[in-house]
């Protein structure tokens, strides 16, 4: 008896609400206006359709120069007229694996440094004479990538990091192709004498608390050419082979790796023209927008 009640319930809420449903559907079919306005009827004085023109009353153009903090690429080279003059890479001061090592640890006299190498991975096959140079950041703030120091060249109270760089390696950029991973690995070796001034100019944070290396290659460079950022599963690295020596002997003989936490291109945009600000600007690369204001005193005047 009850099973026969739930089901004259159900039954007649679920008439009623096809009902209501049916109703509704054929109220908006009514409704709805299945004719597409056509440009010709806004100019019929005989049409319903009515219209109204807003004059533009002002225009700017205005360059806008997109943060590069984020991609996954480091870039070099010019691309449509904005040159990418450098990347900035800074690193952990600790090493990735336990136990953690800091860099100055590296410099205490228990400690024998072996070699160093730092490494940049690309995706890109490339073959040229140009080479690509590594220096260290020699200044005295421990954060280059404040805002007084940015990719907005445009801008004029920077750090001038290329004052402030003390050369350490080049590496030549001839025969750059991918291995079987995809990747191809750009290394800086460092040992004997050059080790002794890496580990003098860049792992001493008490004096250099930067601990940011600048990647730059020489001017003239007209291809794009890029290598992975810190944002990259291939991200730039840093490995130190060392001992550490007890009562003159050998304890651990093992190494370091240290990760990137932070890099950016510094690139010097194209300089916009008086055609580019008097004009509205579609365009890539240059990092062009435009604003573009209409006068709606006549808004209020229309017939409602």
């Amino acid at each position: 008896m009850k099973l026969k009640m739930l089901l004259k319930t159900f039954n007649n809420s679920f008439n009623s609400f096809m009902k209501i449903f049916i109703f509704s559907l054929t109220f908006l079919l009514i409704s709805c206006n299945e004719k597409t306005i056509n440009y010709t009827e806004l100019n019929d004085a005989n049409s319903p359709v009515k219209s109204s023109i807003f004059n533009v009353s002002n225009t700017k153009t205005f360059q806008d120069l997109p943060s590069l903090g984020s991609l996954s690429k480091l870039y070099f080279g010019t691309e449509k007229g904005t040159e990418n003059l450098y990347s900035l890479i800074k690193f952990n001061i600790f090493s990735g694996f336990l136990p953690p090592l800091s860099v100055n640890d590296m410099l205490t006299e228990s400690v024998v440094v072996d070699s160093a190498l730092i490494f940049f991975q690309t995706t890109e096959t490339y073959d040229s004479d140009y080479a690509l140079s590594l220096f260290s950041i020699n200044h005295n703030s421990n954060d280059v990538f404040s805002s007084d120091s940015t990719n907005y060249y445009n801008l004029s109270n920077y750090i001038d990091h290329e004052e402030n760089a003390t050369f350490l390696k080049n590496i030549s950029l001839e025969n750059i192709e991918p291995d079987e991973t995809g990747f191809a690995t750009l290394n800086f070796l460092f040992k004997d004498q050059d080790l002794d001034f890496l580990l003098d100019n860049f792992f001493d944070t008490n004096v250099y608390p930067s601990l940011t290396l600048m990647l730059k290659t020489e001017e003239g460079l007209s291809d794009l050419f890029t290598v992975e950022s810190h944002n990259s599963s291939n991200a730039p690295k840093m490995k130190v082979w060392f001992k550490t020596i007890e009562n003159e002997e050998v304890v651990l003989d093992t190494f370091a790796t240290f990760f990137s936490n932070s890099d950016i291109t510094i690139f010097k945009p194209e300089e916009i023209s008086n055609i580019d600000q008097n004009s509205i600007s579609l365009s890539s690369v240059t990092g062009l927008k435009s604003i573009v204001e209409f006068d709606l005193s006549s808004l209020n005047q229309l017939s409602k």
